[in-house]
C-alpha cells in the first residue's frame, strides 16, 4: 500500500473516532441536562454548544489534510529529483530548452510591459488624460500640441478636471562643471509634480510660485540619473548652479529614481519653470489633466469638445490671413487616457512589431514545451513496467499523476531560474538596439514584480504542458496492461500516438513561425536593395545646435555662407550643403501643395514631403536637376520666393504643361504662397525609402523666417570619418553652433531600417531555435519508436525484410508526421500572416515562393532527423532482436 493510501486511511480513522467521541459526549450531556430539569430541546441545544464544536473538527481535518499533502509533495519532489539526476543528459537539454523558451518570452514581455502596458509611476495614473489637437488641413504632423493661451482658456472654462498641467520638451546645451553637452530639458507649470502625486528624492519640486509673475524663478529639478552621474549622488548638489542654454539655474530638488518623465522611452535631465522658456503663442505644449473623482474620460471628452469652438475663437492669432485663420479654427480637440504616458517618437513604430515578436516568442515556448512533452512521454513509456507494478501494489492514480507532473514542474522551475537573468540581459540589449532617440533610453527594465510574476506563471504553465500528456496517459491504463514483460504492449502504440501528435503540433507551429520570419527577411532584403534616388556612400551628416547665446545678433545668410565656404575648403571635401531635416530622418515634414493659378491641370492640393535646402544640396546627394536650375545664394530673404519640385510632383501639378516658371502654394503660411518653380529634380525617397516616387517640394533654406540648427551634408573624396575632427574644430571656431550628432548617410539609412532589421533578426532567431527544437523532438520520438519496436523489426528481418524496407518504414513514419505538420502549418500561416502585411515591402503575405521554400526546408530537416534512427534500425541483428527483453 502506498504512503498516500496509508495517510488517507489514517485521516479517515481519525475523523471516525473524533465523530464517535463527540456523539457520545453530546448524548451523555443531554441526559444530564434533562435530569437537571431542562426541557429536552434546551437540554440538547446546551449539549451541542458544549461539545459540538464544528470549528475544532474542521481544524483537525485541515491539519490532517495539510500533513498528507505536504508529505506527498515532498515525496514526489524527492522522487522527481532522483529521476532527473539519473538522466543528466536529458535534464540538461530540457533545462536549457526551457531557459531559452521562457527567457525569450520574459524578455519580450519586459519590453512590451515597459513600452505598452505599464502605468506611469504616478498617483492614481488611471485618472490622467492628455489633450491634443487634430488639424485636418495640416499636412505636417496630423496632430498638434496646444499653446499657453489655450491652456488658460481650458482651465478657466472646464468643470471636469481636478487640475491641468502643461509641459514641453527640448534638447538644449547644458553647462555643468565647465563642460557643455546636450541635455533633455522639460519646461513645466508649477503644478506639474503635485498633480502627478510625486515626492522628491531630495529637496523640493518646482512650485506654482516658481512659475508665476513676470520673472519666474530660475530654478531646476534634476533627474535621479543626472544627479548620480554628474554630482555623485551628493546632497551638496542642492543649491549649486548650472547653465541651460547660457542661462543660470539653481538646483532645488531631485526627482524620484524611477520617474523618467511623461514620454515613455525618453529620458529627462531636468525640469524648469515653463514661463522661463518658450513662446506663449506657439502650439508646443503637452497638456495633461487629472479627472475629478467620478468623472470618466468620455464625460471629460464630451465637455471639452463642446467648449472647444469658443476656446479656438478666443485664442485665434491676429494679423494672419483668412486661410490661416480658417485652418486654425478647423482644429479638433482630442482627450485620451494618459495612464501609460506619451510614447516616444522612436518607439511609436515598434508598437505593432513588439506584439508580433511577443507572439513569436510564445510560439517558441509552445514548441519547446511540446518537444519536451514528447520526450517525457517516451521516457514515461519506458517506465511502463514500473508504473504497472505501482498500480498493482495499490498506488492511486492521483499519486501517479502528481509524480509525473512534478518532474515537468521541476524542469520548468529550474529553467525559469536561468531564464530571469537571460531575460534581463536580452531585453536591455534589444531596447538599446531599437532605440534611435538623441537622448538616452528611459525605460525601467530592471527586475521588477511584473517580470517575476510573468516568469513564474509561464514556468508553471510550461511545466503543466510538459507533464500533463505523459501523466494523463499513465493514469488511463490498468495494471495488467503494463505487466507484460518482454515485448511491446498495446500501450506502446498509444505512447507513440501521443508523441506523434505532439511532434505534429510542433511542426505546424514551426511552419507558421518560419513563414513569418522568411517574409520579414525577404522584405528587409528588398528594402536594402532599393535605389533611394540619392547618394548614400561617402556622405557625412552633422547636426548642428546653437551654443549658449550663439544666435544673438545673428545674420543667418552671411553666417551660413561663411560656414559652407570654410567647410568646403577642408581637405577631402568635394561638396557641402545644408538642410533643415536632412535625408533619412525618423520623421518628415509634409505640406499641401497646389497650383497658384486656376487654369492648371489639378485643383486638389497634393500632400507632399517638404524640406528647406541650401545651394548644392542636390549635387551633394547626387540628385539630378532635370529642368531649370538649382538654388543659389541669391535665393535668400531678399530674393524672389522660389521652389524646386520633384518629377512626381511636377507631373501631378502640371500634367503635360510647362513646369518651370509655374506658381504654387505650399501650405497656408503667407510667405509660402505664389512661389515660382525654378527647377525640377529627379525623384528621391529622402525620408522613407519604402515609399517610391514621393511628391516632394524643396524651398530655399535661407528664405525661411529663422534659418537655424541645420543638418550639414558633406560629400568626401575618401573616408568621411577623416573629416569629422577638422569640421568640428572649424564650426567651434565660428562660435555660433556646435556639432550635436555625427553620422554617415549609410549609418542613417541603416538606422532608418532598425525596425525591419530587428523584426527580421529576431524572427529568424526564433525560427532557427524552434527548428532545432522540433528536429530534436522528431528525432526523440522516432528513436523511442525504433527502440520499442526492436523485437518487431527483428521478426520482420528474420522473415525476409530487407534493410532498405526497414529504412523506408522508419523514414516514412517521420515523413508522414512532417507532411501532416506542414499541411496544418500552411492553413495556419495563410490565416495569420495577413497581420504582417503592414510591415512587408515588395512581398505579399501569401507569397507562394516563401511557402514552397519553407515546406521544402522543413521537410528536409525532418528527413535528416529521421535518418539517424532509421540507420540504427537498419543495423538491427535479427537474432539479437528476437531475444530482445
Amino acid at each position: 500500500m502506498s504512503r498516500w493510501n496509508r495517510l488517507f486511511s489514517r485521516r479517515k480513522r481519525m475523523m471516525e473516532d473524533l465523530d464517535q467521541d463527540i456523539r457520545e459526549h453530546i448524548e451523555m450531556e443531554t441526559e444530564d441536562n434533562i435530569e437537571r430539569g431542562m426541557p429536552p430541546e434546551e437540554a440538547r441545544y446546551a449539549a451541542l454548544r458544549k461539545f459540538g464544536n464544528v470549528t475544532r473538527v474542521k481544524e483537525e481535518t485541515r491539519e490532517v489534510w495539510s500533513t498528507v499533502w505536504l508529505e506527498q509533495f515532498w515525496q514526489d519532489l524527492h522522487q522527481g529529483v532522483r529521476i532527473l539526476v539519473k538522466n543528466p543528459g536529458f535534464s540538461a537539454v530540457a533545462v536549457l530548452t526551457l531557459a531559452l523558451g521562457i527567457g525569450v518570452n520574459a524578455a519580450m514581455f519586459n519590453l512590451v510591459d515597459a513600452v505598452l502596458l505599464r502605468d506611469l509611476p504616478a498617483s492614481e495614473p488611471g485618472e490622467l488624460v492628455e489633450l491634443y489637437a487634430i488639424n485636418p488641413a495640416r499636412g505636417f504632423l496630423p496632430y498638434s500640441l496646444l499653446s499657453y493661451p489655450m491652456l488658460e482658456e481650458i482651465a478657466r472654462s472646464q468643470r471636469v478636471f481636478y487640475g491641468i498641467t502643461a509641459w514641453s520638451s527640448a534638447v538644449l546645451p547644458l553647462e555643468v562643471h565647465e563642460k557643455t553637452f546636450p541635455g533633455a530639458v522639460f519646461a513645466v507649470t508649477g503644478n506639474y509634480f503635485p498633480l502627478l502625486g510625486l515626492r522628491p528624492a531630495l529637496g523640493r519640486f518646482v512650485s506654482p510660485t516658481d512659475d508665476t509673475g513676470p520673472a519666474p524663478a530660475p530654478v531646476a529639478v534634476i533627474s535621479y540619473r543626472f544627479w548620480q552621474s554628474l554630482y555623485g549622488g551628493e546632497v551638496s548638489a542642492l543649491g549649486q548652479t548650472l547653465k541651460v542654454n547660457g542661462s543660470p539655474y539653481r538646483i532645488i530638488g531631485v526627482a524620484p529614481k524611477n520617474f523618467f518623465g511623461l514620454i515613455v522611452g525618453g529620458s529627462v535631465d531636468m525640469w524648469l519653470p515653463l514661463k522661463s522658456t518658450g513662446n506663449r503663442e506657439e502650439q508646443n505644449l503637452y497638456i495633461t489633466a487629472r479627472l475629478k473623482r467620478g468623472v470618466s474620460t468620455g464625460q471629460a471628452r464630451a465637455q471639452i469638445q463642446a467648449l472647444w469652438p469658443s476656446i479656438l475663437r478666443a485664442t485665434a492669432p491676429e494679423q494672419v490671413g483668412v486661410k490661416q485663420r480658417d485652418n486654425f479654427l478647423a482644429q479638433r480637440i482630442r482627450v485620451a487616457s494618459a495612464a501609460g504616458g506619451v510614447l516616444a517618437t522612436s518607439l511609436t513604430k515598434f508598437r505593432e512589431p513588439l506584439i508580433i515578436l511577443m507572439c513569436a516568442a510564445v510560439a517558441v515556448l509552445l514548441i519547446s514545451c511540446l518537444n519536451l512533452a514528447a520526450l517525457m512521454s517516451a521516457r514515461v513509456a519506458a517506465r511502463e513496467h514500473e508504473i504497472g507494478v505501482r498500480i498493482a501494489l495499490g498506488a492511486s492514480r492521483p499519486s501517479l499523476l502528481l509524480q509525473v507532473l512534478s518532474e515537468g514542474m521541476l524542469l520548468a522551475a529550474t529553467g525559469s531560474l536561468f531564464a530571469v537573468p537571460l531575460a534581463l540581459w536580452a531585453s536591455r540589449r534589444l531596447a538599446q538596439f531599437v532605440w534611435t532617440g538623441v537622448t538616452p533610453l528611459g525605460l525601467d527594465l530592471s527586475l521588477g514584480g511584473h517580470i517575476l510574476e510573468f516568469t513564474v506563471a509561464v514556468g508553471f504553465l510550461g511545466g503543466a504542458l510538459i507533464g500533463f500528456p505523459p501523466a494523463w496517459r499513465a493514469t488511463r491504463q490498468g495494471p495488467a496492461t503494463f505487466l507484460h514483460e518482454g515485448q511491446p504492449t498495446l500501450t506502446s502504440r498509444s505512447w507513440q500516438g501521443v508523441g506523434s501528435w505532439l511532434v505534429t503540433a510542433q511542426l505546424a507551429l514551426l511552419f507558421v513561425l518560419l513563414v513569418g520570419a522568411a517574409l520579414l527577411t525577404r522584405s528587409m532584403t528588398a528594402l536594402l536593395t532599393i535605389d533611394p534616388g540619392f547618394r548614400t556612400e561617402n556622405v557625412l551628416e552633422l547636426l548642428l545646435q546653437p551654443k549658449p547665446g550663439g544666435y544673438k545678433d545673428f545674420d543667418a545668410a552671411s553666417y551660413y555662407r561663411q560656414l559652407m565656404q570654410d567647410l568646403g575648403a577642408l581637405p577631402g571635401v568635394r561638396s557641402i550643403s545644408l538642410s533643415k531635416l536632412g535625408p533619412v530622418e525618423s520623421f518628415a515634414w509634409r505640406e499641401r501643395v497646389s497650383p497658384a493659378s486656376s487654369n492648371s491641370g489639378t485643383a486638389e492640393p497634393i500632400d507632399s514631403l517638404y524640406d528647406t535646402v541650401s545651394p548644392d544640396f542636390f549635387r551633394t546627394l547626387g540628385i539630378a536637376v532635370v529642368h531649370g536650375r538649382d538654388f543659389g545664394f541669391s535665393d535668400d530673404a531678399h530674393g524672389a520666393r522660389v521652389a524646386i519640385v520633384s518629377q512626381s510632383l511636377a507631373e501631378r501639378l502640371f500634367p503635360g504643361g510647362e513646369v518651370v516658371g509655374g506658381l504654387i502654394n505650399v501650405g497656408s503660411a503667407p510667405g509660402q504662397q505664389g512661389l515660382m518653380i525654378v527647377g525640377v529634380v529627379s525623384n528621391a525617397n529622402l525620408f522613407d525609402i519604402s515609399v517610391p516616387r514621393p511628391p516632394t517640394v524643396y524651398l530655399p533654406f535661407l528664405q525661411q523666417r529663422n534659418p537655424a540648427a541645420p543638418e550639414v551634408e558633406i560629400l568626401s573624396s575618401g573616408n568621411p570619418d577623416a573629416i569629422v575632427g577638422p569640421a568640428r574644430r572649424r564650426i567651434d571656431t565660428l562660435g555660433r553652433e556646435y556639432v550635436f550628432r555625427v553620422q554617415t548617410l549609410r549609418q542613417a539609412l541603416n538606422t532608418s531600417l532598425v525596425r525591419e532589421r530587428a523584426l527580421a533578426v529576431l524572427a529568424d532567431g526564433c525560427g532557427g531555435l524552434a527548428m532545432a527544437l522540433a528536429a530534436i523532438g522528431l528525432y526523440g520520438v522516432l528513436s523511442y519508436s525504433v527502440a520499442r519496436r526492436t523485437h518487431e523489426i527483428g521478426v520482420r528481418m528474420a522473415l525476409g525484410a530487407q534493410r532498405n524496407d526497414v529504412l523506408k518504414m522508419v523514414v516514412g513514419q517521420g515523413l508522414k508526421l512532417a507532411l501532416i505538420g506542414v499541411g496544418i502549418g500552411i492553413a495556419g500561416a495563410l490565416a495569420l500572416t495577413g497581420f504582417l502585411s503592414s510591415l512587408l515591402y515588395a512581398v505579399k503575405p501569401t507569397d507562394p515562393e516563401t511557402f514552397i521554400a519553407v515546406s521544402l526546408i522543413l521537410t528536409s530537416v525532418a528527413l535528416v532527423a529521421c535518418y539517424i534512427p532509421a540507420r540504427r534500425a537498419m543495423k538491427v541483428d535479427p537474432m539479437v532482436a528476437l531475444r530482445y527483453e
